[in-house]
């Protein structure tokens, strides 16, 4: 078992030479342009206390030169038929009346959550094929536009397992948790389906990399992975935020940095040849249970 400061101190460590991402020219990640879709879990918001994931690679560990923050907490990845609802097709509208592709950008597009929440609470919720019909819809729009030709890429994030966060794992909606979990397995699988038809698109998954996490709190640091904080002295060591039932607290989110920092650079060249999904997760898989994508911590 590897103890909790070399894992923290592995999270910004410089990687080895992987001169076939173009993010990672000399061994050491360098994002000149983040561009980040998502939720509240990519949005920043100083309220909160701490960096977010994306924001990290900008403060914290200065491998992003140029954040650029289309995320909006509460939106989603589909489209509920709502003005007040934003979602991934209005903030791709927003972005592209007013920007241009950079030479090297990466975008990355991180939304499910709010989705998985809506498709066990409301009344008669849209398919999860809808949602991601919708989904792809935007995505083309960013393609179509160069955000994925030459040296630009766009990551597709594949979120966590939403059925665990305390609202569905220890909380009021407990009884929805099993509904939850089908719905985000869906929706993963359709992320990475969508993934698998695009060059340079690459679907990011979080999902596997946190499973280590739930499975093995301890080997991470955490003594609760299931409920939310409540002693802010104890933030370190709860996965989840001061009274917050859905999100991850700094030390989670230095936990999905990792894993999007993998894809970007140990994991750059078999992530962006390997298409079909099942071969994707099992060399995700087999990377986890080697050590690679959380360095030190053999996840098996």
């Amino acid at each position: 078992m590897l103890k909790v400061g070399v894992i923290l101190a592995a999270l910004s460590a410089p990687l080895a030479a992987h001169a076939a991402s173009p993010y990672a020219p000399n061994g050491s990640l360098a994002i000149p342009r983040l561009i980040a879709f998502g939720d509240s879990y990519t949005s920043v918001n100083t309220a909160v206390g701490y960096w977010k994931w994306s924001t990290q690679l900008l403060h914290d560990t200065n491998q992003v030169v140029d954040l650029r923050d289309v995320a909006v907490g509460g939106s989603t990845g589909g489209y509920y038929g709502s003005a007040t609802n934003d979602y991934f097709g209005a903030a791709v509208g927003r972005w592209l009346a007013a920007n241009a592709p950079g030479t090297s950008d990466l975008t990355a597009v991180y939304f499910g959550y709010n989705d998985m929440t809506r498709s066990v609470l409301l009344a008669k919720p849209p398919t999860i094929a809808k949602i991601l019909n919708d989904y792809h819809t935007a995505l083309n729009r960013l393609i179509t536009a160069g955000y994925s030709t030459g040296n630009r890429h766009i990551l597709l994030v594949m979120g966590h397992d939403w059925s665990k966060v305390p609202r569905f794992a220890t909380g009021d909606l407990k009884a929805k948790a099993p509904a939850v979990h089908a719905n985000m397995l869906t929706w993963n699988a359709g992320i990475a389906a969508i993934a698998a038809q695009h060059p340079n698109v690459v679907a990011a998954d979080v999902f596997e990399p946190m499973e280590c996490v739930f499975k093995h709190p301890s080997w991470f640091g955490f003594t609760d992975v299931s409920h939310e904080l409540l002693d802010r002295n104890k933030a370190e060591q709860f996965l989840y935020n001061y009274k917050d039932r859905y999100h991850f607290g700094a030390h989670g989110h230095r936990l999905v940095r990792q894993v999007i920092t993998y894809y970007l650079t140990t994991g750059w060249d078999w992530s962006n040849t390997t298409k079909t999904p099942s071969l994707a997760k099992a060399r995700l898989v087999s990377d986890l249970a080697a050590g690679i994508v959380f360095p030190g911590v053999s996840c098996n």
